[in-house]
């Protein structure tokens, strides 16, 4: 299993090597249904008030519906690398998407224009991405550190120094 994620207090989806399940809890007994296969490499599902964005490991993010019907593909480079996944993908606001990856780094992926915009995190694996309480963008890196910001155009890099207590 790669992912676990709820929408609804009955509903939780999975995204497992298989593809993407949704499971229906009814009390103690629940029903799994399958609602993609894995050729897309699925890695990561969110959802918005307009359905479901899910990243996968061949460079794109798709945009589901809420019933599942239709869907857009958007593939974040074309000389992006096939094999970039998708770790993260979170709203940044009403019209935006925070979108952490392997080969891009941070990504903002405008709703209405449909592009992915570079932020200055790139080239580097972003694996988590969280906004807190008092609005300050968090950024996992793999290899750099942790980012922090309260703007996606400025951040602060924190990393570690072995022996150290403050770094």
């Amino acid at each position: 299993i790669l992912q676990l994620y709820q929408h609804q207090p009955d509903e939780l989806w999975v995204i497992s090597e298989l593809g993407l399940f949704k499971i229906v809890i009814d009390g103690r007994s629940f029903q799994t249904k399958q609602i993609l296969d894995n050729a897309q490499s699925l890695n990561y599902i969110t959802s918005t008030d307009s359905g479901y964005w899910i990243g996968g490991n061949r460079g794109q993010i798709l945009h589901y519906g809420l019933d599942f019907k239709n869907y857009e593909s958007y593939i974040i480079s074309e000389k992006s690398s096939s094999r970039n996944t998708v770790f993260k993908i979170i709203k940044l606001n009403d019209h935006s998407l925070l979108v952490g990856t392997e080969h891009d780094g941070l990504l903002v992926f405008d709703i209405p224009k449909k592009q992915f915009i570079k932020t200055e995190i790139q080239s580097t694996i972003v694996r988590d991405i969280l906004i807190d309480n008092d609005d300050v963008l968090w950024v996992a890196t793999d290899g750099n550190g942790l980012y922090s910001g309260t703007s996606i155009n400025e951040f602060i890099q924190h990393k570690h120094i072995p022996g150290t207590q403050s770094s």
